[in-house]
């Protein structure tokens, strides 16, 4: 008899091939926001197993604690906007209707409320290409 393949022994589950989401930081979702849009503060730059490009905790003003992926100049203490009345500034969260081409963008959600599921490695960036009607085309 031969010995199972690796995809098998991978997609058994065992403890060998489980991911330590038991010493992630948190999930990286975007908080939910009112029409407007509210602030935060950027309290901590920190490393986290599973990902390669460091995380941002950020509190908003109601109290809330969310984690975001870092972009490249964020720093600790820096001031956040989240929402439709955001300034085109980097580490804020705006929908992509309304970021301007050729802006650089990161951890991009799929579907709206998703948390971000494209482009959240170190170094990696997207950048929108056109506003075509109601969509909008990105450059991966």
């Amino acid at each position: 008899m031969g010995k199972p393949l690796i995809q098998q022994r991978r997609g058994k589950g065992s403890i060998n091939f489980r991911a330590p989401s038991h010493r992630y930081a948190g999930a990286l979702k975007y908080p939910s926001y009112a029409l407007g849009g509210t602030k935060g503060k950027v309290q901590k730059l920190m490393h986290s197993t599973g990902f390669t490009a460091p995380l941002a905790k950020i509190r908003l003003q109601n109290g809330d604690i969310f984690f975001n992926v870092a972009p490249e100049k964020m720093i600790e203490g820096q001031d956040i906007h989240v929402g439709t009345d955001a300034a085109v500034v980097e580490g804020n969260i705006l929908p992509l209707a309304k970021i301007p081409e050729g802006t650089p963008i990161c951890n991009i959600e799929i579907q709206p409320g998703d948390g971000g599921k494209m482009v959240r490695s170190a170094g990696s960036n997207a950048r929108v290409m056109h506003h075509i009607g109601g969509k909008v085309s990105v450059l991966l």
